[in-house]
């Protein structure tokens, strides 16, 4: 009787004084305690940890975390506070700082993100670890990196230096970098693009010069087909914006022949230059149909060609279709984004860059897959002495998806330093491209890697398919305003509104007295056919402050009329 008394008395001493407790944030277990002070204060209680990984970050009465001074004197700091909630576990210290670790996957990385805010007394904190049972220390040159189970992870920077005579290894987290992971590693492969930076052909005069070697080109193809009657719209379209481009837009205009700006066969892609707006139209209105009903299937099947659609976001913004942003990230989030193509991996770079414009509050989620992305294109680069190549499968080399990685990666380098060296690949694969061109003009559909003892040696045409000019046009001549397109006006007016057109640039302005002006950039006294679209109701246009079509009908109207 006594003895049970004894253990009755021992727990009763245990819950009174304080309340243990265990939680899981992600893959982050963690196991704490505190217990009330004399005024009823929750305080503490040691021994503290918080495992993942392989690691055990831990603090006991023998173990603290270290504040060292900029003298690189080492003091104790106590612990104060213990709090979490559905994303982080965070510790508060006497001194003021503070120690936070919030688990997180982007893409197929899996990370402890480590965030300290440290007292202006102290130029860094030591935050002491043990490795689990399960996991050993492997170098990779410098890197200590720690193996759990199959998996291998490390610290970023220099974080952590492994110190094999010691038990408790520690990190250190500078105050000017106050942010350390500790996530997956993945050994580096593919092409070091810091390289590239230095190559005189992904500079941007090169990229200008191939830019116009291939205009200069191509303008001879487009005047014989237009002379032979061997006419198609696509080529008709790109002959005209070629040569609005160079200032000869009405001589092109003359140039094309009657019968075929009065044919039925043309769609929405020439109607800014040719008009027939209301009959063309249609095939817009058909098209984003088809589209959408694409996109719709794809997202339901988690279908990752769903990333290969250019300008997915401003797509579903201006028709309409928010409700699929957030599949954008469902699907990013639901697969594994290891088996993306390289096209795929560059088109999730985009939508990353167009939500930040478009609905900013959805792209942090995005923003954590640019790793993986940047990883799968890397791995995907052949690089042949001064050339550069992007490849799907291991070695197919694909015209069309080059173009379009080319200039998503000369864009995704405008973001930041840190993406920098990637605008220098994006210019690069498309000198590199444009240069196998056969008389600056014509080239294959695709080429295939050849690898002789492990290596890329060359790349030989595949097959003897050759991309027509006219389809080539708008990939190398991406920049030219002449060629029509979509232009979406959802930030400046609201949700919806875009205009299909060839104007250099379309601006909005609203007035105090409810009107509204959009300002068309075109050659004054040429004729240029524009679609709005998603505009509100309206009673009166003016063209040049006088009023166009009183009529009540004027809203379908024919301008020519």
């Amino acid at each position: 009787m006594l003895y049970v008394s004894i253990i009755f008395g021992i727990f009763a001493v245990q819950f009174t004084k304080g309340t243990l407790f265990s939680r899981t944030i992600g893959d982050l277990v963690i196991s704490a305690g505190q217990e009330s002070d004399a005024s009823g204060v929750p305080v503490p209680v040691l021994p503290v940890q918080a495992a993942a990984y392989g690691v055990n970050f831990f603090l006991d009465e023998n173990t603290p975390v270290l504040a060292y001074t900029s003298g690189n004197t080492a003091v104790e700091l106590k612990v104060t506070e213990i709090s979490s909630d559905d994303t982080s576990f965070s510790l508060s210290f006497d001194d003021g700082s503070r120690v936070s670790f919030s688990p997180g996957r982007r893409g197929d990385i899996r990370a402890i993100e480590i965030r300290a805010s440290v007292s202006g007394d102290y130029r860094s904190l030591s935050l002491p670890f043990k490795l689990t049972r399960s996991a050993r220390v492997e170098p990779e040159g410098s890197l200590p990196v720690i193996r759990s189970g199959k998996q291998r992870f490390a610290f970023t920077g220099a974080a952590f230096v492994h110190d094999d005579t010691q038990a408790v290894q520690r990190v250190k987290i500078e105050a000017s970098a106050p942010t350390v992971y500790y996530q997956t590693w993945i050994p580096a492969k593919g092409v070091n693009l810091e390289v590239l930076v230095h190559n005189p052909a992904a500079t941007e005069e090169h990229y200008r010069q191939n830019q116009d070697r291939f205009a200069s080109a191509v303008l001879p193809l487009f005047r014989a087909a237009i002379s032979s009657g061997s006419l198609n719209e696509k080529t008709v379209t790109a002959y005209i914006a070629e040569m609005g481009r160079i200032g000869m837009y009405q001589t092109a205009l003359d140039a094309v022949p009657d019968a075929f700006k009065r044919g039925t066969a043309r769609t929405y892609l020439s109607s800014p230059f040719l008009n027939t707006l209301e009959r063309s139209w249609q095939s817009m209105i058909a098209r984003d149909r088809e589209e959408r009903s694409l996109l719709s299937r794809q997202f339901t099947e988690n279908n990752l060609r769903v990333f290969e659609f250019p300008h997915l976001v401003p797509y579903l913004v201006d028709r309409g279709s928010t409700v699929f942003l957030d599949d954008i990230i469902r699907v990013a989030s639901a697969v594994d984004l290891s088996t993306l193509t390289p096209l795929q991996a560059a088109g999730l770079l985009e939508i990353m860059q167009d939500m930040q414009v478009y609905s900013p509050q959805r792209s942090d989620a995005l923003l954590l897959l640019a790793e993986t992305c940047e990883r799968v294109i890397r791995e995907s680069l052949v690089q042949i002495q001064d050339t550069l190549y992007v490849t799907t499968g291991g070695t197919l080399i694909d015209s069309y998806a080059t173009f379009r990685i080319a200039h998503i990666l000369r864009r995704y380098g405008t973001m930041s330093a840190a993406t920098a060296p990637w605008q220098h690949a994006g210019t690069l694969l498309y000198t590199s491209l444009l240069s196998r061109a056969e008389n600056d003009a014509v080239l294959p559909v695709s080429f295939e890697s050849a690898v002789t003892g492990g290596a890329a040696t060359g790349i030989p045409v595949a097959g003897d398919r050759k991309m027509p000019v006219e389809d080539l046009y708008p990939l190398v001549m991406n920049e030219n305003t002449w060629y029509p397109r979509a232009v979406s006006l959802s930030r400046e007016v609201e949700p919806g509104v875009w205009a299909w057109t060839a104007a250099r640039s379309i601006t909005y302005a609203g007035n105090p007295d409810g009107s509204v002006r959009y300002r068309v950039q075109f050659p004054r006294g040429q004729s240029h056919y524009l679609v709005l679209n998603g505009i509100g109701q309206f009673t009166r246009i003016q063209l040049y402050g006088m009023d166009f079509r009183t009529d009540p009908r004027f809203e379908s109207y024919n301008s020519s009329g």
